[in-house]
């Protein structure tokens, strides 16, 4: 897209919501300053590829420019997708104000995948995708959808579909963000991840993370 249209894709957004790490495209343009690569992905010891910490955010001119979420558990519904999305995703791509924004729309973040584990509904992935149209974002109206398959293929082609209407204009209803409030969240495992992420990215782009302070009484001299 840059080389075609230099002048008017001068910054890309790429975003991948696969349950799997985008560990390829990471790769590609770790120290590319003009591609912002954001990566939600499940994250543990046995789940492939194995790869995409928060800490890796991109090397020389790009560092700051790769940003991993990586959800170390299975289960995470739209609540958690959405939280992910409001308090990382919204406010960096809306700092960056990309000329093209890019999804990898694997569908196995989609509830009944047998191989993501994920709880997020087809309605879900809709919303997120409006909220990337949203024109503080992008005001062009730019941005595709690339398919990267699934491992449920009712599941996908409902996810495509419910997609496909949101950028056909179709709107649905928006989500609930689930709180990452350490105090009040009812998922403290994804609060704490979350938190992680914020401290790591904060230093980057303008995030706001919770600082935890001790609860140790300091010592008498």
């Amino acid at each position: 897209a840059k080389e075609k249209f230099p002048e008017i894709c001068k910054k890309i957004l790429i975003l991948d919501w696969d349950v799997h790490h985008g560990d390829g495209t990471q790769q590609i343009f770790y120290e590319d300053p003009s591609v912002l690569f954001i990566s939600i992905h499940r994250f543990t010891k046995d789940f492939f590829p194995c790869t995409g910490r928060a800490s890796e955010v991109g090397k020389g001119r790009g560092k700051g420019y790769n940003i991993n979420i990586p959800l170390e558990q299975a289960g995470l519904g739209n609540q958690h997708y959405a939280a992910v999305f409001k308090h990382i995703v919204i406010p960096v791509a809306q700092r960056f104000s990309p000329d093209l924004i890019l999804i990898s729309a694997g569908f196995d973040c989609v509830v009944g995948d047998p191989v993501g584990g994920m709880n997020v509904t087809p309605e879900g992935l809709k919303a997120l995708t409006e909220m990337l149209m949203a024109p503080e974002i992008q005001k062009d109206g730019r941005i595709v959808m690339v398919l990267e398959g699934g491992y449920n293929t009712k599941m996908v082609a409902k996810a495509a579909t419910r997609c496909l209407e949101a950028l056909m204009g179709h709107h649905g209803p928006q989500l609930d963000p689930i709180s990452i409030d350490r105090e009040n969240t009812t998922d403290g495992k994804f609060s704490t991840t979350i938190q992680n992420c914020l401290r790591v990215h904060s230093r980057y782009w303008p995030l706001k993370y919770e600082i935890r302070r001790s609860s140790r009484r300091p010592k008498k001299a």
